[in-house]
């Protein structure tokens, strides 16, 4: 065999591998960006339940607590588009600025 050849097969076969060992890294980073947005957004359901019914009961009203799975859901969802495009996802927007006036207004 020729060494020409010999070399263009090793650089060939690096090439390939390092593609792959790329490709690779980018599907775990996204992966784990998943993982970690998930856990945060099971951990931010489980505070708002921890925080409604002691809070209910303190003002002896009662209050109808949603299930922790829809709430990670949209939490989810909510950290996923603020990551992605750095703001809430446009049919959250107006809910939150006109929160976020009366807040203001007190």
């Amino acid at each position: 065999m020729d060494v020409a050849t010999i070399v263009t097969s090793a650089g060939v076969g690096a090439l390939v591998a390092a593609g792959v060992t790329f490709f690779n890294g980018a599907l775990e980073r996204r992966a784990r960006r998943k993982e970690v947005l998930l856990a945060k957004a099971i951990e931010l359901s489980h505070e708002r339940i921890k925080t409604l019914i002691p809070l209910a009961r303190e003002m002896k009203m009662s209050a109808e607590v949603p299930d922790g799975a829809f709430l990670a859901v949209v939490y989810f969802r909510y950290l996923e588009h603020l990551l992605a495009k750095g703001e809430l996802p446009p049919d959250v927007k107006p809910d939150w600025e006109a929160w976020m006036k009366r807040e203001q207004a007190k």
